[in-house]
């Protein structure tokens, strides 16, 4: 903890504006007492000085005994570190710490490292600096030292005493029945002062809400350990940097001051020759002093108009023997800062070194157990009887957006209704909406569907489009394109974009992963597809599938055409209930019930088959008029709906709507199922009916 004492200044620079109300009357006053000569004027002239001085004597000194001063803290364990002291043409002197890298790289053992001498080339110490020593108190004394921070408005008061003298038995109690005598309080015993402190002024709002999100998380502890540098030192401004040596850039992280109105909004500055650019290339620790007024926004680039600053100091933080940051301080009394002041932050930017270390790890955790539920919700997507390539479509672009934070994803797939390659599925503002097409040639899209590589930049700086020629296009931001591939096909890519921010390699990774998951579903459900329509017969309920239904309704019309008879076809649907409609499972086994009570009504040589994927069941009466079909049909209406079903120990009872429809003239297949959709859609209007197409 710091200690903090009275400053002894002008007292001139304690003046405020609502001073000038008591200037005046002093001013005033004298006037009337000096140019004026009725005495009682004068009398009056006189009180108001009086009285004005008065007021203005007790505001300047409440303010001087409020005015505090920062005292470095008294190390038990003074660091010495090599220096250079550079003065540059303005009068701006630079102390330069060559032996930073080695005492605070972030990769030392935990053990204690033996410092090197202090070697110090042209350095003169501070002339307002002087070293206090305080003598121990007396034995039975009492040592009171206040400790406060400007953050929590919390002021502890701790006495302690350094008695070593034990203290006296209790004498015992009289046996005549008068009262002890009371012995006068031990002046060395502990006096404990209960601060009531509420839990909820010591968490930052919202730090739970993040606390799952790694980056937000990190972000939080990293302004409390900035707040803990500003109580503790003679900090005006605190400040946190990122550097990318790749990119020749600093990244403005954090800042923490009491000048916020002049700090830039700007994220990302060039390097250059601020302070902390040299920081952070040169990977050594600088204080500066006497920092002029016109040299302030230029050497330091996070302020965009001067703001008095006197001193600065700054360290690089290392990780992995690299530097990844810079954290920094600044003040506005000169020469605040000296070799203390790079020990405490040496020893902050070695725990950010490790708090970076420790939630890069918990952020690939958190993305590892994210790509892990997508691929399990994949799977049981897949085990749904209704899942189709649009589900899967999605379901992925929910993934990516849940995977890294983006303005919008979307997935791009060959439509074989259009014969191109088209948005199937999106979510954001200012993306290809579904159902667009996409250009095949020069985009990033089309990069990825044909060559099976995964397309990514910055800025979107490596591609001229992405989507289609005329696209809005911009400088800030990422684009990835990853492809839905298997080991032999690529059935199309899923593309994430967004306006600002950066995605790491972990972040590219998963997206990959996800794409190949999607694709080895794609590539299933397809392959079901394509099975499904080759077969002849369904495996479970052994109707004919919606293809083969087609083609045998087909040779049967022929035949009845030669033979004279009659051929009527039917299209059964069962009837609406919520329950079906939200347990696929109980629907498909309600279905296979009622394909087996209609089968155990018809000839041998009827038809009945899968007419559609939405569940319609076809039938193909031969040799039946229209009277008789009817009449066969209503009794198969009546059977069905008059035979219940047990599923998962309910009893369950369906009914079923039919239409009919008698094949006439030279009409074909599809005239007549057209006809029968009509008359099914009527019967589906009424429920639990037969409609013959007339």
């Amino acid at each position: 903890m710091c200690a903090r004492s009275i400053t002894t200044t002008r007292w001139t620079q304690y003046l405020a504006p609502t001073d000038a109300v008591y200037i005046i009357g002093i001013v005033l006053g004298l006037f009337v007492l000096v140019f004026l000569d009725e005495t009682p004027i004068r009398l009056i002239g006189a009180c108001l000085v009086l009285l004005a001085g008065v007021f203005l004597v007790i505001n300047v000194s409440a303010r001087m005994r409020e005015k505090v001063s920062w005292r470095p803290p008294n190390a038990t364990q003074k660091l010495e570190l090599r220096s250079q002291v550079r003065t540059s043409t303005d009068g701006t002197k630079r102390i330069v710490f060559d032996d930073y890298a080695s005492s605070f790289n972030g990769d030392t053992d935990d053990q204690e490292q033996p410092t090197p001498p202090v070697r110090t080339e042209s350095v003169a110490p501070p002339s307002n600096r002087r070293t206090e020593r305080r003598e121990a108190p007396p034995v039975g004394t009492t040592d009171t030292s206040e400790h406060g921070d400007d953050i929590s408005s919390v002021r502890i008061v701790r006495r302690s005493s350094r008695a070593s003298e034990v203290a006296p038995p209790t004498e015992p109690a009289p046996s005549n029945g008068q009262s002890p005598a009371v012995s006068p309080p031990n002046p060395s015993a502990p006096k404990i002062r209960h601060v009531q402190l509420s839990l909820a002024t010591l968490i930052e709002e919202g730090f739970e809400e993040d606390a799952a999100e790694p980056r937000r998380e990190f972000g939080h502890i990293i302004k409390g350990v900035m707040n803990v540098l500003r109580s503790t030192m003679n900090a005006r401004t605190v400040t946190f940097f990122w550097y990318n040596a790749d990119r020749a850039e600093l990244i403005f992280e954090a800042s923490i001051s009491d000048v916020a109105d002049s700090i830039r909004t700007q994220r990302k500055f060039p390097l250059g020759e601020d302070i902390i650019s040299h920081i952070a290339t040169d990977a050594q620790a600088q204080i500066v002093c006497d920092i002029q007024q016109s040299a302030e926004c230029d050497l330091l680039p996070y302020y965009y108009q001067a703001t008095g600053a006197k001193s600065f100091a700054g360290v690089p933080i290392f990780l992995y023997r690299t530097v990844v940051g810079v954290l920094s301080v600044d003040s506005a009394e000169n020469d605040a800062y000296d070799e203390q002041t790079i020990a405490i932050l040496g020893q902050s930017a070695r725990l950010i070194s490790m708090l970076v270390q420790s939630y890069t790890a918990k952020y690939d955790l958190q993305q590892n157990a994210r790509t892990l539920e997508t691929i399990v919700h994949f799977r049981r997507l897949l085990q749904r009887p209704d899942c189709s390539i649009g589900d899967i479509a999605q379901a992925l672009v929910h993934a990516a957006l849940t995977l890294i934070e983006a303005k919008g994803a979307g997935v791009v797939l060959f439509s074989t209704e259009r014969n191109c390659w088209e948005v199937a599925a999106a979510r954001g503002d200012e993306l290809p909406q579904p159902g667009t097409s996409i250009e095949l040639e020069g985009t990033a899209i089309a990069r990825t569907i044909f060559e099976g590589v995964t397309v990514h930049c910055q800025h979107c700086q490596s591609v001229q489009r992405r989507y289609w020629q005329h696209e809005q296009s911009t400088d800030e931001g990422y684009f990835i394109a990853v492809p839905l591939r298997t080991p032999s096909e690529n059935f199309g890519a899923l593309f994430v974009e967004s306006v600002r921010g950066r995605t790491s390699p972990q972040d590219i990774a998963a997206l990959e992963i996800v794409g190949e998951q999607a694709g080895m579903l794609i590539a299933q459900l397809v392959l079901g597809h394509r099975v499904r329509h080759q077969a002849l017969l369904d495996p479970t309920t052994q109707a004919y599938n919606s293809g083969a239904f087609t083609r045998r309704l087909e040779e049967e019309l022929a035949r009845c055409r030669d033979t004279g008879e009659t051929l009527t076809i039917g299209l059964i649907q069962l009837d609406r209930y919520r329950a079906l409609d939200q347990q696929p499972l109980i629907r498909q086994t309600v279905q296979e019930h009622v394909i087996a009570i209609i089968r155990s009504q018809l000839k041998p040589y009827h038809l009945i088959g899968r007419f559609d994927e939405d569940g319609t069941i076809g039938l193909g009466l031969v040799a039946l008029s229209e009277d008789r079909a009817r009449s066969l049909v209503e009794h198969i209406r009546k059977k069905i709906a008059s035979t219940p079903i047990a599923i998962e120990g309910r009893t369950v009872v369906v009914t079923i709507s039919v239409g009919l429809a008698t094949v006439k003239g030279t009409e074909t297949v599809e005239q007549a199922l057209e006809h029968a959709r009509t008359a099914l859609h009527q019967a589906v209007r009424r429920t639990n009916a037969v409609v013959l197409y007339t």
